[in-house]
């Protein structure tokens, strides 16, 4: 990427940065057929399953919840 173009988007509210990240993921996983997750990816959603499933009652957040709180739809 040109710098100038780097420069010129950091230029950007945090909001719009973060709806340009989005997009670019988007755009990324979309032509590749989906994301396809790494051995470290693997271990730590197998991880954080355990600790669901071994703390069931512990309080969870929604990702409703968790783009509401960022400002997002």
């Amino acid at each position: 990427m040109q710098a100038s173009l780097s420069a010129e988007l950091a230029q950007l509210p945090a909001m719009d940065r973060l709806q340009l990240a989005q997009d670019l993921i988007a755009s990324v996983t979309s032509e590749q057929g989906g994301f396809l997750a790494n051995e470290a990816h693997r271990h730590a959603a197998q991880e954080r399953m355990g600790h669901y499933l071994a703390h069931p009652d512990e309080p969870t957040v929604s990702l409703t919840q968790i783009r509401a709180s960022l400002g997002l739809r």
